[in-house]
């Protein structure tokens, strides 16, 4: 029997989430929600066709295109409405934060946003406005550059995907997975903004480059 080409190799499920750029537990909830269907070895481990994660990767984009339709047409969340607004009605610092995480949970229906600037010492960050959490608890929150993802996100420079066991954000809920995106501006770390879901298994590559584009107008602002 001939060898199996390189392209044509099954993955294992370290590969697969390798290769769609997510987490284990993300791509384990695409499996629970019928997105994907392994095939199993003997043994009963998971494999992965390049062409099923091609295919995913399509069905992601084309739903999260969707998605971005509604809200250009004007039947879904309005923030791109709102980010153009502020150039024309400028608000307060305060303002905007709190509208932009309205509109960012809204966007990717979501439960929790949160954004933590970096001190004048640029060794902690603390919480600067947050949605979907108590405010109470939250007031005093700050966080020190100790390799949790919003430390990671902000040193790197870089989106964080995390699950439940990397959660920094005193959550109600169990957490199905967070991002964070940094604040840049000028190539210099700002901060970052943060969203947590309780629901969703993943965040699509896609909606993290939205997020982080979001996140460069609002360092800039």
């Amino acid at each position: 029997e001939a060898p199996m080409s390189p392209n044509k190799r099954l993955l294992a499920i370290k590969e697969a989430r390798d290769y769609l750029g997510v987490a284990r537990s993300t791509l384990l909830g695409m499996e629970e929600q019928g997105l994907i269907t392994p095939l199993r070895t003997a043994g009963g481990h998971r494999r992965y066709s390049r062409e099923q994660l091609e295919e995913l990767l399509e069905t992601m984009q084309r739903n999260f295109q969707q998605k971005q339709a509604l809200s250009e047409s004007g039947t879904g969340t309005g923030l791109p409405r709102f980010v153009k607004s502020l150039s024309v009605k400028p608000a307060s610092a305060e303002q905007v934060l709190a509208e932009a995480l309205r509109h960012l949970l809204d966007l990717f229906q979501i439960e929790v946003g949160a954004v933590l600037l970096a001190d004048e010492s640029r060794e902690r960050l603390r919480l600067q406005a947050v949605l979907g959490l108590p405010k109470e608890a939250l007031r005093n929150l700050s966080l020190g550059l100790d390799g949790g993802p919003s430390s990671r996100s902000f040193q790197t420079g870089q989106p964080v995907v995390y699950d439940q066991a990397g959660c920094e954000l005193p959550m109600t809920f169990p957490v199905a997975q967070g991002v964070c995106v940094p604040l840049i501006y000028g190539s210099v770390a700002l901060g970052v903004v943060h969203v947590v879901s309780a629901h969703r298994h993943q965040f699509f590559p896609s909606e993290i480059e939205v997020l982080s584009t979001i996140a460069l107008y609002l360092a800039s602002l």
